[in-house]
């Protein structure tokens, strides 16, 4: 099927297309939760900024997500040593701080509830709360996890869950956005549209999901994209959120109103399909494929490290500021990325831990590095437009898809999920 739960919701109100050049301060690419946080508080400080989104706002990748709000990223902290640990949970605490100030003045059915992480493996789960309750005090282990009962997990008290469509059509009121404006090309004072129409800047801001512009500091070989697939169905109940960490058959999931939002079967872009997802969910939970009631999937860029992308874009470019690589946990990141970028417009201050040009050197990397060698060598048409891969076509969902960046082209080879930005030829 391929529709969102948050679809209902993508009926706000429409911006105008822009038809004349302009200058602005801060010019934002991307009309999802990253874009529309950061605008709204860049006019909370009186910046002056416009944002532009190709389609409309928030039908991209924010209305696929499942909108959790937390601060606890898989076993990340474990991994981080002890500075960069208090940098990232302070950075996401303060993100979640800011969207409960937020739900006392904008109704977006924010709910407040403690979130699990959980495995089979409990020496990981050990090693994980050994490292953050030196850290944070509001944790638990947690033994009572639903529908895996022989799983053991860490919780984290007051966290929360959202409506993320209503949310962006709560805070887009008002705010200076245009939508079906694409911006086809970038230079570093100015940015060019598809109707050929221009807009200056002082400071750009690319909220683009996957950055378009991602050739001179090259977050090509840094980033990957990672297919999720979601089904919604009701008469089942959990309080709280829940995701697990076993890569085989793990979920995530949790409520909105009276339906159970269930999550999984994650993998790299050019393998796997929904009705493989949509049989796994039907065998756990024990019933019909006509039980679904939706089912669709989305897409999350993946760093190397775990750690988002969130800074200048190069050296060259100091004043082009890129976010990006959220790593599944989008909804906290988009809200602590607006802070981030604020600071480096407003005090010329930088958040050390998510610079783009850390040192990053990882299985990753060589993962990253070999996959787009073997598909540039792989004498397979159609290729994709961004960098010349060889595309798999995923016969069930009837797309193209690139295995080195995560392009996906419809069945008539239309773009509809970048980095690429130019169609095929089937």
């Amino acid at each position: 099927m391929n529709k969102s739960i948050w679809d209902e919701y993508l009926k706000g109100q429409k911006f105008n297309k822009l038809e004349n050049d302009i200058e602005t301060d801060v010019l934002i690419i991307g009309g999802g939760i990253v874009g529309v946080l950061t605008a709204h508080l860049l006019k909370d400080y009186n910046i002056n900024y416009c944002l532009v989104e190709k389609d409309t706002i928030g039908s991209g990748t924010t209305s696929k997500t499942t909108a959790f709000l937390t601060t606890q990223h898989e076993t990340l902290y474990q991994t981080l040593t002890e500075k960069q640990r208090q940098a990232y949970l302070y950075i996401n605490s303060k993100a979640l701080h800011r969207y409960q100030q937020l739900s006392k003045i904008y109704n977006f059915d924010y709910e407040e509830v403690d979130s699990c992480l959980y495995s089979k493996d409990h020496n990981l789960i050990k090693k994980e709360y050994e490292v953050l309750k030196e850290i944070y005090n509001d944790i638990y282990i947690n033994n009572n996890i639903p529908f895996d009962k022989d799983k053991v997990g860490i919780s984290f008290k007051k966290q929360a869950v959202i409506n993320p469509i209503k949310l962006i059509n709560e805070l887009s009121k008002n705010l200076n956005i245009y939508e079906y404006t694409e911006v086809v090309k970038i230079k570093k004072h100015y940015a060019v549209l598809k109707n050929g129409k221009i807009i200056k800047f002082k400071y750009l801001v690319t909220a683009t999901h996957y950055p378009i512009n991602n050739k001179l500091n090259f977050l090509f070989m840094k980033l990957t994209q990672k297919k999720s697939y979601v089904c919604v169905i009701k008469n089942e109940f959990v309080k709280g959120t829940y995701c697990s960490l076993d890569k085989d058959g793990g979920l995530y999931y949790r409520m909105y109103k009276d339906y159970l939002i269930i999550g999984g079967n994650d993998t790299d872009v050019g393998c796997r399909c929904i009705s493989k997802f949509e049989e796994l969910v039907c065998r756990k939970f024990n019933i019909k494929k006509e039980d679904i009631l939706y089912s669709w999937h989305g897409q999350d860029t993946i760093s190397l490290d775990g750690i988002p992308y969130i800074g200048c874009s190069d050296i060259f470019h100091k004043n082009h500021i890129i976010v990006t690589g959220f790593n599944l946990w989008g909804f906290t990141w988009a809200m602590a990325s607006s802070e981030i970028v604020l600071k480096i417009i407003k005090d010329k201050k930088y958040f050390k831990l998510t610079r783009l040009n850390r040192c990053s050197i990882n299985k990753n990397l060589f993962k990253n590095i070999w996959t787009s060698i073997i598909n540039l060598l792989t004498f397979r048409r159609p290729r994709c437009t961004h960098l010349g891969c060889a595309l798999i076509y995923n016969k069930e969902e009837e797309t193209y898809e690139c295995s080195c960046h995560g392009s996906i082209y419809n069945k008539e080879g239309k773009v509809i999920n970048g980095p690429a930005r130019k169609d095929i030829n089937v």
